[in-house]
């Protein structure tokens, strides 16, 4: 068949594996990680985008609009690249 070569890439599997990270599911609160993250969300949103007041409630106020504080900041309108929030945020979680 002419095409078996496309077909047979077409369902080679996208991703070895997938991880779903609901927060706290995959460690304890007691961890102190969502803390450290939160705590290098607001220093990126003061550092990065320049954003001086009331982060904290900002931060808050935008996660529970938007599901997330970075989709939050791109929904207002900051302009920054998705990689390096992340890469900012959770480097230092990295071990």
């Amino acid at each position: 068949m002419e095409y078996e070569d496309q077909i047979n890439q077409a369902m080679d599997p996208k991703y070895e594996c997938l991880l779903f990270d609901l927060d706290d599911t995959l460690y304890p609160l007691t961890s102190g990680i969502s803390s450290e993250v939160t705590k290098n969300i607001q220093e990126y949103m003061i550092k990065k985008l320049g954003i001086k007041d009331n982060v904290p409630e900002l931060c808050v106020s935008l996660y529970k609009h938007y599901g997330t504080t970075m989709a939050g900041l791109k929904a207002i309108g900051y302009n920054f690249e998705y990689d390096e929030f992340h890469r900012y945020c959770f480097s230092s979680l990295y071990f």
